[in-house]
């Protein structure tokens, strides 16, 4: 049963404050709107609160994506302050749950393990087809002149 709540809770969740670790990123750096997407398949809700749109679809755990917009385009550091807001919401919310919460229920040291394996995952510069981490964002803007 444990499993069951942490494949359809918990997980979901890490990966929810990963792309709302990317949306405060945005914020951060005064995006105009932000597009959090939770999820694949048929959207179920669609919630929109000033410039920032939640859209959670019918199989919300498998993954999600963040999207923003500004006027003026981003430059290279307002990327990587973007890309970098995603791991580093996880590893803060591992951190956090770890030091506080772990040993009260095995499954939030789970959470707290699956946030610090979010984090570290994405930070690892990797390209599958047209899928790319985080870190492969991170390391392009930095070492590419493009």
């Amino acid at each position: 049963m444990s499993l069951l709540i942490f494949l359809f809770v918990f997980a979901p969740f890490a990966m929810l404050l990963h792309e709302c670790g990317h949306g405060l990123g945005a914020l951060f750096v005064k995006a105009r709107e932000i597009k959090i997407t939770h999820g694949t398949g048929p959207s179920i809700v669609r919630l929109s609160i000033g410039r920032l749109q939640y859209h959670l679809h019918l199989f919300y755990i498998f993954g999600g994506m963040t999207e923003s917009a500004k006027e003026a385009p981003y430059n290279r550091l307002e990327k990587i302050v973007i890309t970098l807001m995603g791991p580093i919401l996880n590893g803060i919310t591992g951190l956090f749950v770890f030091c506080l919460l772990s040993s009260i229920h095995s499954l939030w040291h789970l959470f707290a393990l699956f946030n610090f394996w979010l984090c570290f995952i994405n930070l690892i510069p990797f390209k599958i087809s047209e899928r790319t981490s985080d870190g492969y964002i991170v390391f392009y803007l930095l070492f590419h002149k493009n």
